[in-house]
């Protein structure tokens, strides 16, 4: 049977409530953040033979001196580091450091999009713009990578971007947001599609678990070689998501919910 990989892909592969969630986006309509999502597939039975052997090709056509400022951030990541494990680690603690030194961040203040250079020079910690700042980042290091989004849809509200990266020849999680390098138990990249199944994967790796936001998961390319082609507007809070950040500033009084109706 011929795989028709256009029913896997896009926003509301989730159901309908992520999927009001995902088209209210903070980026723009027409941003590379929105281009990105729209064209995610789904991580089933059905797709994950072609996600993992036929989407990504593993040569990365990134033009050496052609994104000056980003090499630099490279080098300061990666420093004297060689080993593949060691350089990986590297780009990923660099991420997490701009995420700990965001501040404002708060609905009033918080900006996403622009290009990866704009995102690391303002700091963030807004998963989706530090994921592909990560991605760009380890495409300038020589390392295929590419965006990977999770869901657990028995909650509302509970995405999260993170990227995988290809090293020791697999793909491994990386989370640049939380500095998380994924190993299996032998010490080995471990995949979204490992993690996905394995509770005991994800417990062994984070330090906070929460090895249900593995429950669904998505992939999409991101190849920084194309930029041209991706708009890289920014953006304030929208209305919708400023009603979700003042609730999680509150710390959710009633309990996570649904606000504005998006399972109905």
């Amino acid at each position: 049977m011929v795989l028709d990989i256009e029913k896997h892909r896009g926003i509301y592969q989730f159901g309908p409530a992520y999927g009001v969630m995902l088209a209210n986006d903070l980026h723009p309509v027409g941003s590379v953040d929105r281009v990105l999502l729209e064209n995610m597939i789904r991580l089933n039975p059905q797709t994950v033979d072609f996600l993992y052997n036929n989407f990504n090709p593993l040569e990365v056509k990134y033009h050496p001196r052609s994104r000056p400022t980003l090499e630099k951030y490279v080098e300061q990541a990666v420093g004297n580091r060689k080993n593949e494990l060691s350089v990986v680690q590297g780009i990923t603690k660099f991420c997490e450091e701009i995420a700990l030194m965001a501040e404002n961040t708060g609905p009033d203040n918080l900006i996403v999009g622009g290009t990866e250079e704009e995102i690391i020079e303002r700091k963030t910690d807004w998963c989706t713009d530090l994921s592909r700042a990560g991605c760009a980042l380890f495409q300038a290091a020589g390392f295929p990578s590419r965006m990977a989004y999770l869901f657990d849809i028995s909650r509302a509200y509970s995405g999260h971007a993170i990227i995988e990266v290809f090293w020791k020849k697999q793909w491994g999680a990386v989370d640049p947001t939380h500095g998380l390098v994924y190993l299996d138990f032998n010490g080995q990249p471990a995949g979204v599609l490992e993690l996905q199944g394995s509770r005991e994967l994800v417990l062994k790796n984070e330090l906070n678990p929460y090895p249900d936001q593995f429950k669904e998961a998505a992939l999409a390319n991101y190849f920084i070689r194309e930029a041209e082609s991706y708009n890289y507007p920014k953006a304030k809070v929208n209305q919708y998501y400023r009603t979700i950040l003042e609730m999680a500033e509150k710390g959710w009084p009633g309990g996570l919910r649904w606000l504005h109706n998006e399972d109905e």
